[in-house]
């Protein structure tokens, strides 16, 4: 008898995948409604020292992911000679610095990272010695790695080993002085099972960025806007704009703007821009220190929740 989606909030899951977690950091909030998370000076301070580990090359990301981050349609054409970003101009200078990377004979942009692949779950780019992981930071030395997982992971119906898994990766990149860009993932419009549990998944997604403190790119509440959710005709990966019958995924007018891949290039990118001014240019956090949680997480003193999904990784009273 198949399994039915599980009815459970993500910060159960969370828990129980990560009973194992020391040293909780001081909470952050990662609010719901923003496509990027906020920057704050905790969370700042703590990529600055995750980015003190290890001299690496700031102009340099890898890409790590399944085949939606494996496709050609990923950040591949920012490496063309020339880019219109439209009324993202701002976006240029860490366009440009990014191109400006040597990520082992060519730029991040157009890179085929070997931490990708088609069906991948995150336990995939774990497995081996070296893993695939290893293998591409090994190769490029780079500075961020732009991360996503869960879609094939849906398919499975175990959360928790994929919490915990995601946990592991972020741990793995960040002992090394790299700087993962989380992604919440797509809507799963080919299965209505798989759907069902791509809330939770996400929310499992929101948690570990949280707790971890490192960005996140809320990929999923910029589809939702879009006709179709901005994905293909398999209904599983995102589109790409087509021009005279060539891809034009980093087309950012008003029909580029309406495919999964062109928004997913553009948030990439401004991800991209925004850890840039912290890490590499030295601004001061653009966000606020988070409001203080009410309550203790005690039997007697409850975190109060503001709004699902929720996530605390304090240590419970």
């Amino acid at each position: 008898m198949p399994r039915a989606p599980l009815a459970v909030s993500p910060l159960l899951l969370l828990a129980a995948a990560l009973a194992q977690a020391r040293d909780a950091p001081p909470a952050e909030h990662y609010p719901a409604g923003r496509l990027l998370s906020p920057l704050s000076p905790g969370v700042v301070d703590h990529l600055r020292a995750v980015a003190a580990r290890a001299p690496r090359q700031d102009d340099v990301f890898a890409k790590v992911g399944c085949s939606i981050s494996h496709s050609l349609h990923f950040l591949r054409c920012f490496g063309a000679p020339t880019v219109d970003l439209g009324p993202f101009e701002h976006l240029r200078a860490t366009l440009d610095f990014f191109r400006a990377g040597d990520a082992a004979g060519t730029d991040p942009f157009r890179r085929q990272s070997r931490a990708t692949h088609r069906g991948w779950r995150v336990q995939h780019a774990l497995r081996g010695d070296p893993s695939p992981l290893d293998v591409e930071l090994d190769a490029l030395d780079p500075r961020f790695a732009v991360t996503m997982f869960g879609t094939n992971d849906t398919a499975f119906g175990e959360p928790a080993v994929f919490a915990r898994d995601l946990w592991r990766l972020v741990d793995r990149l960040t002992a090394r002085g790299v700087v993962p860009i989380l992604s919440t993932i797509p809507p799963r419009d080919d299965d209505h099972r798989a759907d069902a549990l791509v809330p939770i998944y996400n929310g499992l997604v929101r948690g570990v960025a949280q707790g971890l403190r490192v960005p996140l790119v809320d990929l999923r509440l910029a589809l939702d806007a879009l006709p179709g959710h901005g994905l293909s005709a398999d209904r599983l990966h995102p589109a790409a704009l087509y021009r005279a019958g060539r891809p034009a995924a980093c087309d950012f007018g008003p029909e580029g703007l309406r495919r999964g891949y062109n928004v997913r290039n553009l948030l990439t990118l401004a991800a991209l821009h925004a850890v840039k001014r912290v890490l590499i240019d030295g601004q001061a956090p653009p966000d606020p220190p988070p409001a203080a949680p009410t309550g203790d997480g005690s039997w007697y003193y409850p975190v109060q929740v503001g709004a699902l999904p929720f996530s605390d990784l304090r240590p419970a009273h």
